[in-house]
C-alpha cells in the first residue's frame, strides 16, 4: 500500500502546521491507517468529518521538540503525531474533511484529504478474522450462534481488538467462552483458531446484517538484511496489521400461521415449563407466592410470562423475574409473583397450556403445567357487593364432646354419663353468655375490640393483624389502605398508618427489603377506635 504525504497548510497566519500520511487509494472493506503530524506550541485538539469512512481506532504516537533561535529569539515547536484506522464503506471517494486543530482557543482549517476506493482486495490467506455463524436463512426470532474467529497459519505474537460489533437489528446475548487455541483445516490447508467474541444473536428483521469486528495483530518478520539470517538466530522485527471480518447477511422468514393458537408464546425452539405455589390453603391477607420458570433456546429477554391470578379476589403486590444463562446455549427464565389474597374463595385448579415453535418439525408443540387449587379463608366473602360474616352457626350436639379431643367417651360407663352431665352444663353455660351478649352487644364487642387493639401493641404488631384491625373501620372501600384515606382519621394519623402499612409491606414482600422502622403509637390506635365506636353507636341507633 503505497502512502503519500499530503502537507496541509491552514487559512490562519499563525497557525499550526499540519502534515497526513495517508494511502492514496484502498479497497472496499480494508482496513488502513494514516498518521497525522501537527507542529505547534502546544497539544492540540483535532476534529474532522468522515464521509464513505468508518474511524476504526486512534492513538497518540508522540511528540518531538525542536528549538530555534532567530535574531537572537528563542524559539520552540513541538511536533505531535496521532494515528488514526478507518475503514471504506463502499466503492468511491472516501473524504476527511472539516479537518480543524485547535490550540490555545484557537481554530485553524486545513484542506480535506481525498482517498480512492476501489473494489474489495484480495484477503490475506495467512491471517484473517472470520464471523461464523449457526445459520444464516432462519424464522423470525430463531436463535443464531455467533462466534468472531481469528485463523492464522503463520505465527502471531498478539492481538488487540480495536472495534466490536454493533450487531444493530439483533437482540444480542454474550457469551463468555474460554479463548483456547485449535487446530482447523480450511481449504485443505491447517489453521490455527482462536475465539475472539461470542454472542447469541435474534432477529425479527427479514433482513439483518452482522458487522465486521476488527483487530490489530502484532507478528513477528525476518529483516531481509539480517546478517545471523543463516544461521538460524537472527533478529526478528514484529509488524502490526489490521483486520476486519466480512459482514454476513441474515436472511428470517415470518412463523406459519397454521396450528397456532392463543397458547403460543413467541418462543422459538423448544422449551419447558415449571409452575409451583408455596401454599395451597392460606387466610386472608397471608402471602402466596408462585414461582414458573421457562426454559430454551428461545428469546426469553422479550418474554412476558401470564398473570396466574387475574382477579378482583386477590391483589397483586409484586412481581419479578431473573434470567440465567445455561451453558448449553438455552438459557431459564424465573418469574416470582406475591399476591395478598383479600377476600374468602375457592380458586380452582386448572391446566395451563403453552405452545411454542419447533423449527425442526417446523411445527408448534403444546406443554402443559397444573395450576392447583387455592383456598383462601379467614375473612369477608362477597355477596352482591357487600360483606357477610364468615362465622359459621354453632350447633349443639349433646353427642359430641364440648370438653376436647382428649377426653375419650364410652355409652356403657359411669364416667359417660358425669361427662354428658358435663356437657349439658356447658351447653347451658354457653346459652347464658350468648344472651348476655344479645343483651349487651356493644359491651361485648368493645370488649372484643379494646383485647384486640391491646393485642397489637406486642408481639402480634405486624402487617396482617394491623391490615385486619384498620378493616374494622365501617368503610364500603375494599382494601386498608383505601380505608384509612377515605376515614374520619386526621392526616396524621393517615399518615402514620399508611407509612406503617408500607413499612411492613415492604420489609416483608419487597424485593428490595426496604425496612421502615414504624413503632405503635396509641394515640392513632385510639383515633380508630373512636370511629369504631361510633359506627357501633349508630348501628345501634338505627336498630332501635
Amino acid at each position: 500500500m503505497k502512502y503519500i504525504i499530503m502537507f496541509l497548510i491552514s487559512f490562519s497566519l499563525f497557525s499550526a502546521e499540519l502534515r497526513v500520511e495517508a494511502p492514496g487509494k484502498v479497497g472496499v472493506g480494508e482496513i488502513f491507517d494514516i498518521k497525522v503530524k501537527v507542529s505547534s506550541d502546544e497539544k492540540p485538539e483535532i476534529n474532522f468529518n468522515l464521509e464513505n469512512l468508518e474511524q476504526v481506532a486512534k492513538s497518540e504516537g508522540g511528540y518531538s521538540s525542536n528549538i530555534t533561535v532567530i535574531n537572537g529569539r528563542t524559539q520552540r515547536r513541538d511536533e505531535y503525531i496521532f494515528n488514526y484506522s478507518f475503514r471504506p464503506l463502499k466503492k468511491g471517494r472516501a473524504l476527511i474533511k472539516n479537518i480543524h486543530t485547535v490550540v490555545k482557543g484557537k481554530t485553524d482549517l486545513h484542506n480535506e484529504v481525498e482517498i480512492e476506493v476501489v473494489k474489495a482486495v484480495q484477503s490475506d490467506k495467512n491471517i484473517f478474522i472470520r464471523a461464523d455463524v449457526s445459520k444464516k436463512d432462519l424464522y423470525k426470532n430463531e436463535q443464531i450462534k455467533l462466534d468472531y474467529n481469528l485463523y492464522y497459519k503463520v505465527e502471531v505474537s498478539n492481538y488487540n481488538i480495536l472495534a466490536f460489533p454493533k450487531l444493530e437489528g439483533f437482540l444480542k446475548r454474550f457469551r463468555k467462552e474460554a479463548q483456547k487455541k485449535e487446530m482447523v483445516k480450511i481449504g485443505g490447508e491447517k489453521y490455527m483458531k482462536i475465539l475472539l467474541y461470542s454472542s447469541v444473536l435474534y432477529t425479527d428483521k427479514s433482513k439483518a446484517i452482522i458487522d465486521p469486528m476488527i483487530a490489530q495483530v502484532i507478528y513477528p518478520v525476518r529483516g531481509g538484511a539480517d546478517p545471523f539470517r543463516g544461521f538460524g538466530f537472527g533478529f526478528r522485527e514484529r509488524r502490526k496489521k489490521n483486520y476486519a471480518s466480512s459482514e454476513v447477511e441474515i436472511s428470517s422468514k415470518d412463523l406459519p400461521i397454521e396450528g397456532r393458537d392463543k397458547s403460543f408464546t413467541g418462543l422459538v425452539g423448544k422449551h419447558t415449563f415449571t409452575l409451583s405455589v408455596n401454599k395451597e390453603k392460606v387466610l386472608v391477607n397471608e402471602p402466596i407466592e408462585i414461582k414458573f420458570s421457562v426454559s430454551g433456546p428461545g428469546n426469553l429477554e422479550s418474554y412476558q410470562a401470564p398473570d396466574f391470578l387475574n382477579n378482583e379476589k386477590f391483589e397483586k403486590f409484586e412481581s419479578d423475574s431473573k434470567l440465567q444463562m445455561n451453558h448449553d446455549l438455552t438459557a431459564t427464565k424465573t418469574f416470582t409473583y406475591t399476591f395478598l389474597p383479600k377476600f374468602n374463595h375457592d380458586q380452582k385448579a386448572k391446566n395451563l397450556k403453552f405452545s411454542f415453535f419447533n423449527p425442526e418439525t417446523k411445527s408448534y408443540e403444546f406443554s402443559e403445567v397444573k395450576f392447583p387449587a387455592i383456598i383462601v379463608r379467614g375473612g369477608a366473602v362477597r355477596s352482591n357487593g357487600e360483606k357477610v360474616s364468615t362465622i359459621n352457626p354453632i350447633k349443639f350436639d349433646f353427642d359430641r364432646n364440648i370438653l376436647g379431643p382428649y377426653i375419650k367417651s364410652n355409652k356403657k360407663s359411669l364416667f359417660s354419663s358425669i361427662h354428658k352431665s358435663i356437657n349439658v352444663i356447658l351447653m347451658l353455660l354457653s346459652v347464658i353468655f350468648f344472651l348476655l351478649i344479645f343483651f349487651d352487644k356493644k359491651t361485648f364487642l368493645n370488649f372484643l375490640e379494646n383485647r384486640r387493639f391491646k393485642n397489637l401493641s406486642g408481639k402480634n404488631f405486624n402487617y396482617a393483624n394491623v391490615y385486619r384491625y384498620l378493616d374494622g373501620m365501617n368503610e364500603k372501600s375494599e382494601n386498608a389502605r383505601l380505608k384509612v384515606k377515605n376515614s374520619e382519621l386526621s392526616s396524621d394519623a393517615k399518615m402514620y398508618f399508611l407509612t406503617l402499612l408500607d413499612s411492613h409491606s415492604l420489609a416483608k414482600y419487597s424485593k428490595n427489603k426496604k425496612k421502615i422502622d414504624v413503632t405503635f403509637n396509641k394515640k392513632y390506635f385510639n383515633e380508630v377506635e373512636g370511629i369504631i365506636n361510633k359506627s357501633l353507636n349508630n348501628e345501634d341507633s338505627s336498630e332501635s
